[in-house]
């Protein structure tokens, strides 16, 4: 990124505070309240000391003297601060004038026959006629306005800016120019418009004729600008009257280098070179429509957080429209994956199997499945095995039919982590992993039952058999000995009861899974397919004897 100041010129900020008050008649301001400042400034189509002040001259003759009636003095040079924004003695919650709100300003209150029972006392001016309908619309506007102390004037002043600030270059036909806020003394900041002048050669500008105008943002993309070429911005501000204000300040950039269809690019999703909101629209294309014409899944990872949803749309479309951070570069390894080229995704979806998710329990897929037909693993796990699970109708009893479904279900109750997009990267990693492994032909779906204990009361089993079952199941989280790991505590140091074992091993697991009958807890169940009743017994007959006889894990 270039970007050059070529030069130095006033910028100063003018804060406007809309804090307007006004009051009037009869009634004094509170004693040692603090007014808020007046609004600086004209504004409005009244005049104060014009229009306002000759009907306090007229009518309010008991208040034309510093020991006025209730320290409420109206004399010109006084009235406008003794009114704007303090607080009524007689109605504390209300002030003499609160500028934009005429039917809350006591002022009004106490001249104003219509709203006489919100008034404490007499009306004013006392003694003396009511004031003209006319006077008192007069006095209305004035605070319906604002109450400002000098009636509007003719805007010829021009926004104070500092010019732009930076440029980027996105690609090779774009770039974006950056600036601040600039500061009116009538336009709101965000209905400043900004016109931006581009050049090829420094300070060589038609600043008849901007390239490009924009309202309210401090960040605009140039488009349409030719490859490895170096462009020379300078952005100024107009106020809605039209005044322009006419900074020289000059910054720089280059456009990069035309790409070819094989330079990919994190959120150039059309692989046209450029991030505009055609690849926020592709995203959320294939989101919502299915629609499959993204790069690939790394590019649209506009977020870079192994995962394409709907917030890789917005990040890029905040980038593009805000100038907000950009989407990082592609790692080497993405940018092979989206080359063709990548080997790899089978080797992060094994470690993917293997490691826990960091947010979760400290489970991962191979605490609990297998990668070998059931029958020839040497672990009996828990849960089924994964070699045939791509191959497999319905997981679940049925209840799902994508794999994306039954992993998820894994994923939130078993492992107590976050679900999966079918779209992120890790979840594409890991069926890339199962697809190495399964095999060709289709497998079945699993039926299996959740069923409590058929026992009860001492186990009936034998404990030696108990042992040695015991370290090819039970050992993958209570360890060698059943002295505990860190996904689960020993069952050495304190008594098991048969009946407890049996409920453990049959029924145990998250009770918001969608599994009918588990009495909670992390420890997965065992259906009766993956242990039979006498292993259950031989398991119940060893726990209930530990730590009595010497098992080991030969």
């Amino acid at each position: 990124m270039e970007s050059v100041r070529r030069a130095t010129g006033l910028s100063l900020f003018i804060a406007l505070s809309l804090t307007l008050g006004v009051g009037c008649a009869g009634d004094g301001g509170s004693q040692g309240a603090t007014p808020p400042p007046p609004p600086p400034g004209p504004g409005g189509t009244v005049d104060y000391e014009t229009q306002i002040q000759p009907i306090f001259d007229e009518s309010c003759s008991c208040h034309l003297s510093v020991n006025a009636p209730g320290g409420l003095t109206l004399l010109s040079g006084i009235s406008y601060d003794a009114l704007v924004g303090v607080n009524s003695s007689q109605n504390s919650s209300l002030q003499l004038v609160e500028p934009g709100e005429p039917d809350r300003s006591y002022l009004v209150i106490k001249i104003d026959d219509s709203l006489s029972t919100l008034r404490v006392g007499e009306r004013m001016p006392r003694g003396s006629s009511p004031l003209s309908d006319s006077k008192i619309q007069l006095i209305r506007t004035w605070i319906e306005e604002g109450a400002h102390r000098s009636a509007a004037t003719e805007d010829t002043e021009p926004p104070q800016f500092g010019g732009a600030t930076s440029a980027t270059a996105i690609s090779s036909t774009e770039i974006d120019v950056f600036w601040d806020t600039a500061v009116d003394n009538r336009t709101a900041s965000e209905s400043i418009r900004y016109s931006i002048f581009v050049a090829t050669d420094a300070v060589l500008h038609d600043f008849l004729q901007p390239s490009l105008e924009v309202s309210g943002a401090l960040t605009a993309r140039v488009e349409n600008l030719e490859p490895a070429t170096k462009y020379y911005f300078v952005v100024r501000a107009r106020d809605e009257t039209g005044n322009l204000e006419t900074n020289l300040f000059e910054v720089s950039a280059t456009t990069l280098e035309p790409t070819s269809p094989d330079d990919f690019r994190r959120g150039d999703t059309d692989n046209d070179g450029q991030l505009t909101a055609n690849d926020a629209n592709l995203i959320m294309d294939f989101l919502f429509r299915g629609n499959n014409e993204l790069v690939c899944f790394q590019v649209a990872d506009v977020n870079s957080d192994r995962s394409v949803n709907l917030s890789d749309a917005i990040f890029l479309l905040k980038h593009i429209f805000t100038g907000s951070e950009a989407p990082a570069p592609l790692t080497e390894e993405e940018i092979l994956a989206c080359s063709g080229d990548d080997s790899g995704d089978v080797e992060r979806g094994l470690a993917i199997y293997n490691q826990p998710d960091p947010s979760g329990n400290g489970f991962s897929c191979s605490t609990c499945h297998a990668t070998t037909p059931d029958e020839e693993s040497e672990i009996l796990y828990a849960g089924h095995s994964l070699h045939d699970a791509l191959r497999r109708p319905s997981f679940n009893l049925g209840e799902f039919t994508e794999v994306i479904d039954a992993v998820n279900i894994c994923r939130v109750h078993w492992m107590k982590t976050t679900s999966w997009e079918s779209t992120d990267s890790s979840f594409v990693d890991l069926v890339a992993f199962l697809e190495s492994i399964s095999p060709s032909e289709p497998a079945p779906a699993l039926v299996y039952e959740i069923t409590p204990p058929t026992a009860s009361g001492s186990a009936q089993g034998d404990a030696q058999m108990g042992c040695e079952l015991f370290h090819r199941s039970c050992v993958v989280c209570h360890g060698p000995g059943a002295e505990g790991t860190a996904l689960a505590p020993s069952l050495v140091t304190f008594p098991l009861g048969a009946d407890y074992i049996r409920a453990k091993i049959r029924l145990s697991g998250p009770q918001e899974a969608p599994y009918e009958g588990l009495l909670g807890g992390q420890m997965p169940f065992w259906s009766r397919d993956k242990l039979s009743d006498d292993q259950v017994e031989d398991l119940a007959e060893f726990l209930e004897a530990i730590p009595t006889p010497d098992c080991s894990d030969e």
